[in-house]
């Protein structure tokens, strides 16, 4: 047989993210050099002294961000919003431009953003699509900040198996104060800017919560931490010896499907095909083609085999916890 029959496609995801990573060790390498903030709201809500834009440009003037351009745009319809989202991935195939886009919006859980006077709405579905359209001419460096009601709803539905709509994404996956943000995005704006550490930038978000829960009213979604947390779960459920034998059995009732009942010798060279194609070696090569795509031109900063070193580790360490005793 030259072709295998089994499926060997990660369909992975998507998963919540906390507002911090703290898994295994990933290195970010975080080159956005331009802010573009994307003004939705009607002009009636429009105050310029409290306005995200004029306080970006406050810090610029203050000599904070000066290596970075900013722009302001207004759009007031759907059209609008396309066709500078359009713009901007055309802006990007020709130069290097890796943008932070910030969305000041109102939005609504299902609906997707809300646009200008009439409130005409631009779907989640189309505004991923349009931003993976960026991301992929920006080679997998676009930032977005949602400063909406239910931003984090980007990240729904994100699996692997197309390039990511963005390498971060900051949002809050309920309805933000328009007090919290006016005074916390500017701190995270800064903080960003002096340092280029993005973590510490996301602490000025840190202590929002939902209603009076525990939940964090802000997300972080970052795309190497949802490719580390996908191949985890793929790798727990298709290389253990269960998951193993499955998709040998998988490979057993396709054949026989697909050619009827077997002739002699033939299980024996479909369980020889299973046991190469089931292989953690071959399992890693599987999951390395599909995320390369999902980094949309990004080089990932980890190895696929030190993130299984890592998580042995960790269970080992979490056993011994569980069992002082233990050796």
């Amino acid at each position: 047989m030259k072709k295998s029959p089994i499926n060997d496609t990660p369909d992975i995801g998507p998963f919540e993210h906390a507002p911090f990573w703290q898994g295994f060790p990933l290195t970010w390498h975080i080159k956005n050099n331009a802010v573009f903030v994307i003004e939705c709201l009607p002009e009636s809500e429009w105050a310029p002294d409290r306005n995200i834009g004029h306080r970006l440009k406050d810090l610029r003037n203050q000599g904070i961000g000066r290596n970075r351009h900013l722009v302001h745009l207004r759009v007031r319809n759907t059209g609008d919003v396309r066709s500078v989202l359009e713009g901007i991935a055309a802006c990007a195939r020709q130069i290097e431009l890796n943008p932070i886009l910030h969305f000041n919006a109102h939005g609504d859980k299902t609906r997707g953003l809300e646009v200008g006077p009439n409130r005409e709405l631009v779907s989640w579905d189309l505004l991923r699509n349009l931003l993976r359209r960026i991301n992929v001419a920006c080679r997998g460096n676009l930032g977005v900040v949602m400063a909406t009601c239910y931003g984090f709803r980007l990240v729904q539905d994100i699996k692997i198996r197309l390039p990511a709509p963005f390498n971060f994404l900051v949002g809050s996956v309920e309805k933000p104060t328009e007090g919290y943000l006016d005074k916390q995005m500017p701190q995270f704006y800064q903080m960003f800017f002096e340092t280029g550490d993005l973590a510490a930038a996301l602490n000025h978000l840190a202590d929002a919560r939902v209603g009076n829960s525990s939940t964090p009213l802000f997300l972080f979604f970052q795309a190497e931490n949802q490719l580390v947390e996908s191949f985890l779960q793929w790798y727990e459920a298709e290389c253990s010896s269960a998951g193993r034998d499955a998709r040998t059995n998988e490979l057993l009732t396709r054949v026989k499907w697909a050619r009827g009942p077997y002739r002699r010798g033939e299980i024996a060279e479909v369980r020889h095909i299973a046991k190469r194609i089931t292989s953690v070696e071959h399992s890693i090569r599987t999951y390395e083609r599909y995320s390369s795509d999902f980094l949309a031109g990004r080089t990932r900063s980890f190895a696929f085999e030190d993130v299984i070193a890592w998580s042995h580790r960790l269970k080992t360490s979490q056993k011994r916890v569980r069992n002082p005793q233990s050796k």
